[in-house]
């Protein structure tokens, strides 16, 4: 069990309560990672994180936090439980002084809100998460805290503040897939407020980070991009050649 892991050791959980909370939320293996353009981009959480599977559309809010004893569906049921799993964690983690743990178990609950559409709630546990990152000095998960806080600020529409949030993660962002992904957000968001001369500049800088990153995946993401901001600049001829680099790293890609 990694320390300061959202499932580490903490008062009131034996390891095996939190190998069955690990196999709830688990759900199905996460697949490799892919990149869709035009959207704001979610940072994959590291595995020692335990998150729950992100699987959240980039709808409006719509849903709440299942009520406990609402049966209307397993799914509904499981959720329930999970939410209940991780504020008992985050609970017992205060308790044993863990504050690592407390915040890693209030990501986990960010997920599960975002899973239901609930970005507002799900932005004030990231909050939460961001402190207890901060107090802790884990840059890593500062950057993790930061990225979801702008794409749930985008997918509510804020698009001035998700680039704050965006911003200040790329001042942390050290590797290159993870400056990659600051970079896109910018960039989406720069298009979702009209000024799509900084959004060229952002998925530029983009692709030469997921180029040196060497993701072909974050490569045909990042063209694609440039391609869609260059047809709303009426650069034709570059919209055509960028979106024929795109097709083709498509179809190797499959």
């Amino acid at each position: 069990m990694a320390p300061g892991s959202a499932l580490g050791t903490a008062a009131g959980f034996k390891e095996t309560e939190q190998s069955q909370l690990v196999a709830r939320a688990a759900g199905k293996p996460r697949s490799a990672t892919h990149f869709s353009h035009s959207s704001p981009v979610w940072l994959e959480p590291p595995p020692h994180l335990k998150a729950p599977a992100r699987v959240s559309s980039t709808g409006a809010e719509t849903a709440e936090e299942p009520e406990e004893g609402d049966e209307s569906s397993s799914h509904r049921d499981s959720s329930s439980r999970l939410f209940r799993d991780f504020k008992t964690l985050a609970s017992a983690s205060r308790r044993a002084n863990n504050p690592a743990a407390e915040g890693n178990a209030y990501f986990c609950i960010s997920i599960l809100h975002e899973n239901n559409g609930a970005h507002a709630k799900a932005s004030s546990f990231l909050q939460r998460f961001l402190q207890a990152s901060i107090a802790t000095g884990n840059v890593e998960n500062q950057v993790l805290a930061l990225n979801a806080l702008g794409v749930n600020l985008h997918l509510q529409s804020d698009y001035e503040a998700a680039v704050q949030f965006h911003q200040q993660h790329l001042d942390l962002a050290h590797e290159h897939m993870s400056q990659f992904v600051a970079y896109t957000n910018l960039g989406v968001a720069a298009v979702a407020l009209g000024d799509f001369d900084a959004a060229r500049s952002h998925h530029e800088n983009a692709l030469r980070c997921t180029v040196q990153g060497g993701s072909l995946q974050g490569e045909a993401c990042a063209t694609a991009n440039l391609g869609c901001v260059a047809m709303r600049l009426t650069d034709y001829v570059g919209s055509q050649a960028l979106l024929e680099r795109y097709l083709r790293l498509s179809q190797s890609l499959k």
